[in-house]
């Protein structure tokens, strides 16, 4: 079954980030700090969907399954958008970071900004989406309706925390210890990224299963091999 498919993967994630973890420790590698990165918030969008599909609610997505192509499309652009941005995001955090150079003369910045926006508007496209194709009164359209309604709110926290890491951090001297703002600013807005990843990946699985209905429901996830 998929279920155990993503379980093991999320396991065989969290061995290789904590060995990255040990090996950025011991090497001070800005290369290994991009991947655990990146890794940790795959991992983190793996358990949330493993988390989910051993629910029960999840079997309401199956007995209602009916096609939401709009839906499907958009939320699939709405993860790819996120995928983009994260490696962004990490270019920004690190290699750019440790390079000392000012974000205004970095191309990528100008690219982080503008994949931004379109994740805003690929978030507006979901949340019109999730409307436009609603049956009305049905389990399924509220599983589907939550999660986007979120992604909107969690969009314009990302945006605003953004601009406050830029604000903070562009003029930031690395010949001190940073500030409490200056440290917690940007490990926020990676969180919130993080959480953005999960919600958009998890909304997606649910679409997809709400218009094929072709998971196991959560009594029997474990039990199809």
């Amino acid at each position: 079954a998929w279920v155990r498919k993503i379980t093991a993967l999320a396991v065989f994630a969290v061995l290789v980030q904590a060995a990255l973890g040990g090996l950025r420790v011991l090497e001070l590698s800005i290369d290994l700090a991009v991947i655990h990165g990146a890794l940790g918030q795959i991992f983190f969008a793996l358990t949330v969907l493993i988390a989910a599909a051993t629910s029960p609610s999840w079997q309401a997505l199956q007995q209602n399954s009916i096609a939401r192509p709009q839906l499907s499309r958009s939320t699939s652009v709405l993860v790819a958008l996120l995928v983009v941005q994260l490696g962004l995001g990490l270019d920004l955090r690190h290699l750019v970071a440790a390079s000392g150079l000012n974000l205004l003369s970095v191309v990528s910045f100008y690219t982080h900004i503008g994949v931004g926006l379109c994740i805003a508007v690929a978030t507006l496209w979901v949340l019109v989406s999730t409307s436009r194709e609603a049956i009305g009164g049905d389990r399924a359209d509220t599983l589907l309706r939550k999660p986007a309604i979120m992604l909107v709110a969690l969009v314009v926290m990302q945006l605003v925390l953004g601009f406050a890491t830029f604000m903070v951090t562009n003029h930031m001297s690395f010949d001190r210890e940073p500030s409490a703002l200056e440290s917690w600013l940007p490990t926020v807005h990676v969180g919130v990224g993080a959480v953005l990843l999960a919600t958009s990946s998890l909304l997606l699985v649910r679409t997809r299963v709400a218009q094929h209905g072709a998971v196991a429901a959560p009594s029997q996830a474990w039990a199809v091999s």
